[in-house]
């Protein structure tokens, strides 16, 4: 099941070997000493999720080849003139803490503070190019939009955040209602923000590098592509954890630091309780947007160019080494998957 992705629990495990224990008819209960010895002998413990597949991978082997052939066609026409974009969503939640602290062995229960809006999220939208350089960056909070009094149109940004509306550099701030990307946020970022880089670089050739979510892949976003003649690359599903750099080498770092900057802001306000670092019904306020957009600019700015050339390079993109691993790689999990689904038919 593990070898499927599927999710394995203890009493699986004792109701699996009573099932094989009626088949040969021996005296056994399946008891809790002998379930901690099974699991010590083959090595098996509890692990918290690290991934989540939403694509099952029948194909992977199919589209890997055929997203790297493109890279190749590209890199064939234009040479070492290329420089690549990748482009990428991570939705962050505002209360940064892991699930896990160190406490005393022996309590039951672990208490950890948080606010109201700890499960609220906005959505960290970086982009980065192979040559080093980090593009201004699109953040999207969640804001349900408002009448305006006098003329009744919808209000787009709150109140207090109507500056962000002309701000684009070093963050794009833009609010919706669902705090996630959408095709109209995604074409505002390529012709303000995308087509600047792209200004800044005419006697290169570009390709963006993105997912194959909808509106990524939507028709407008191709037509502005293929106007301004830059290569759109779309990462194969279910493949994002080894062929997008972002996922792969620069999104844990971001939110690392982010995280090293929320803990000790939490630290300091439970420590020190202000006037205005309560609600009126006494629970602590969650940080402010302007705080959180300090943050993701410290962040950024700890991103080496070392750093974001060397992503590129772990994908494959910019290394012919690197991709025929990665190719290798997925024909032998292709040949596991086959093998594994043909017994399971066979059984």
């Amino acid at each position: 099941m593990r070898d499927n992705h599927l999710p394995v629990n203890s009493w699986m495990l004792k109701q699996k070997a009573l099932e094989i224990k009626d088949d040969s008819g021996s005296e056994f209960n399946a008891s809790n000493g002998w379930l901690e010895g099974f699991l010590k002998r083959n090595r098996i413990t509890n692990r918290k999720r690290t991934h989540i597949i939403q694509k099952l991978k029948s194909d992977y082997g199919k589209n890997v080849l055929n997203y790297f052939k493109q890279i190749d066609e590209i890199q064939l026409k234009y040479g070492e003139n290329i420089i690549y974009v990748n482009f990428d969503e991570t939705p962050i939640t505002y209360d940064l803490c892991k699930d896990k602290t160190l406490h005393y062995q022996g309590e039951k229960e672990i208490s950890l503070v948080s606010h109201p809006g700890a499960k609220h999220r906005f959505s960290l939208c970086p982009a980065i190019a192979s040559n080093g350089e980090i593009l201004d960056t699109l953040v999207i909070f969640y804001y349900v939009y408002q009448n305006k009094k006098k003329t009744g149109e919808k209000r787009q940004f709150p109140k207090k955040a109507e500056g962000f509306k002309f701000n684009l550099s070093p963050l794009m701030v833009r609010f919706n209602g669902s705090g996630y990307n959408n095709e109209e946020l995604m074409c505002e970022w390529f012709d303000k923000l995308f087509v600047r880089f792209f200004a800044k670089h005419q006697n290169k050739h570009i390709a963006l590098v993105i997912d194959d979510a909808s509106f990524h892949t939507s028709e407008k976003l191709k037509k502005k592509c293929q106007e301004n003649q830059i290569s759109l690359l779309i990462i194969p599903g279910g493949t994002t954890s080894f062929l997008q750099p972002l996922d792969v080498s620069i999104n844990k770092p971001i939110k690392d630091h982010l995280r090293s900057c929320y803990i000790p802001w939490l630290t300091e306000k439970c420590l020190s309780l202000g006037e205005n670092d309560c609600t009126k019904g006494g629970y602590l306020r969650a940080p402010s947007n302007d705080l959180i957009l300090e943050w993701v600019k410290k962040s950024l700015n700890l991103l080496e160019p070392e750093m974001l050339k060397k992503s590129f390079q772990k994908t494959g993109i910019t290394s012919i080494f690197e991709r025929q691993l990665i190719v290798e790689r997925k024909k032998e999990l292709m040949h596991e998957f086959l093998s594994s689904l043909y017994i399971h038919l066979l059984l």
